[in-house]
């Protein structure tokens, strides 16, 4: 209190605010009080979820689209993928893709673009499922965790045949060329390729079907049992495993 003037009321309600607020801190404000102030409380973090199964399908898919007409693909085979061509939400005018993990549950949809002259970085020629949030829970979509077809594979295979994207899984499906599955990711996960792999005998070859050689990840799952055949534009050609 030394060199305090006593007469000077401001000072002294100056100096026992200051004190006050050292004795005791000031409380935490409720949300209202940071609401009415123009300030908000830290949101909590969101919980994502990967991947997680639909409970709901793509309605009114355009099976008899003229894409689907000139493609050389056949009813059946459109069918049995499930494929049509959509006119809403976020693959508008894009052939809608059912995609299903490795127990069959339908995950999400890619679409693919109809007409090829138009793809570019911004417009690709396969679309994946955006982001979204439903019930305070983000839903998000992991291509490398998909191995499309690959529920189909699992189980005793006579002859496996994987290809880069699903177009190449319905064409060698429709030539009966064995088990397709597809790749839709730059960096499937190995793990889902030998979940597949253990349905064919030891020393059975793969095929692969696309026009650029397998990527790296491959020999991650296919190890040294099965001899591996890329099919490219207009060749076979075995690839040295290991």
């Amino acid at each position: 209190m030394e060199g305090i003037d006593l007469r000077n009321g401001a000072e002294l309600r100056r100096v026992a605010a200051k004190l006050l607020a050292t004795i005791s801190p000031p409380e935490p404000q409720s949300p209202r009080h940071n609401e009415l102030r123009g300030t908000q409380p830290e949101p909590a973090e969101k919980r994502v979820l990967v991947n997680e199964p639909l409970d709901f399908e793509l309605k009114g898919l355009d099976a008899t689209h003229p894409w689907l007409l000139r493609s050389g693909l056949s009813p059946e085979t459109i069918a049995y993928f499930g494929l049509g061509v959509t006119q809403r939400g976020y693959l508008k005018g894009r052939l809608a893709i059912p995609l299903h993990n490795l127990q069959g549950k339908l995950v999400g949809y890619a679409g693919r673009i109809l007409d090829d002259s138009q793809i570019s970085p911004v417009n690709p020629k396969y679309l994946f499922p955006e982001a979204r949030e439903r019930n305070g829970l983000v839903h998000r979509f992991d291509p490398g965790e998909i191995l499309y077809n690959g529920h189909r594979a699992l189980g005793n295979i006579d002859r496996l045949v994987i290809a880069d994207e699903p177009e190449l899984v319905w064409r060698s499906h429709q030539r009966r060329l064995g088990t397709v599955v597809g790749l839709i990711g730059v960096q499937t996960n190995p793990e889902n390729l030998k979940l597949v792999l253990r349905g064919i005998k030891n020393g059975e070859a793969v095929r692969y079907h696309a026009a650029t050689p397998p990527p790296e990840f491959f020999w991650k799952a296919l190890g040294s049992e099965h001899p591996l055949f890329w099919v490219g534009t207009g060749r076979l050609a075995q690839v040295a495993v290991g």
